[in-house]
Parts: C-alpha cells; sequence; structure tokens
C-alpha cells in the first residue's frame, strides 16, 4: 500500500464558540465549517512507545534518521531463546475490502521475526488483529 495515497472526503459542521466572558444577553458566536479531510486506507492501532523520540534508539543504527513522529513496536525478551509476541490491529476505514501482504525488506532476512497473519484481506470498515513474533538469539 502506498502511504501517500489518501482518500479525500467532504466534512461539514458547526462550531460553537464558548466565550466565558462574554456581555450578558450577547449570542455565542456560530460558525459553518466546511472542508475537505484526507482519510488513509489503513489505521494501524499500536501501543504508544517513546522508543524513538526519547532517543533509546541507538543513533549509530544503519539507516536514516527517523522522524520523531515515526511509530515503533516493542518486543520485550527475558531472556535467550525466548519467545515474545506483539499483536495490533490494522482498521480498513474505507467502503471498500482490500488484501495486504507483509513482506520482509531487510538486505539481510535472519527469519528472526515471523508474521502469523502474512497476507490477507480487511473487510471495508473492519479489523484484524496481527501477530508479530520474534525470538531472541544467542550470540
Amino acid at each position: 500500500m502506498d502511504a501517500h495515497k489518501w482518500k479525500e472526503e467532504l466534512l461539514h459542521c458547526i462550531v460553537v464558540v464558548s466565550i466565558p466572558n462574554l456581555e450578558p444577553g450577547s449570542q455565542e458566536p456560530v460558525v459553518s465549517v466546511r472542508g475537505r479531510s484526507l482519510m488513509p486506507y489503513c489505521h494501524f492501532e499500536l501501543e504508544d512507545s517513546d522508543y524513538i523520540r526519547s532517543g533509546r534508539r541507538n543513533a549509530d543504527l544503519p539507516g536514516p534518521a527517523l522522524d520523531p513522529s515515526t511509530r515503533s513496536i516493542e518486543f520485550v525478551s527475558t531472556g535467550v531463546g525466548v519467545r515474545c509476541a506483539v499483536k495490533f490491529d490494522v482498521i480498513n476505514p474505507t467502503n471498500q475490502n482490500y488484501s495486504f501482504s507483509w513482506k520482509c525488506e531487510d538486505e539481510v532476512d535472519t527469519k528472526q521475526f515471523v508474521c502469523h497473519s502474512s497476507s490477507g484481506v480487511i473487510n471495508s470498515g473492519k479489523k484484524i488483529q496481527v501477530c508479530k513474533r520474534t525470538q531472541s538469539l544467542n550470540k
């Protein structure tokens, strides 16, 4: 999926402005707002992590600098050779079903991370749960 492709939606709402020190007998302003909104093709429900924002990510790691608003998924391991898993939901907010497929883009595929939902279909307005699993290595 191209993260830069978005669905455009027309929105309309009425905003009533609350002003604490408005003169008695005066009516609060009412503003009609119209605009366009962009809706993503998918939404990831991830647990909040400060791994990037707090500077816990090693700055010497290869690759480009990451935007501070980048979301990360953390795996917590309690020992060597221990499997751990992270589950999160992917939501399809569109009015069409679509299929998905996860693929590893690492230059060296270590098979360390496994996705139990590597491909499938997300129905319109529905969500699926994805499970990523890893096993800590003894190096």
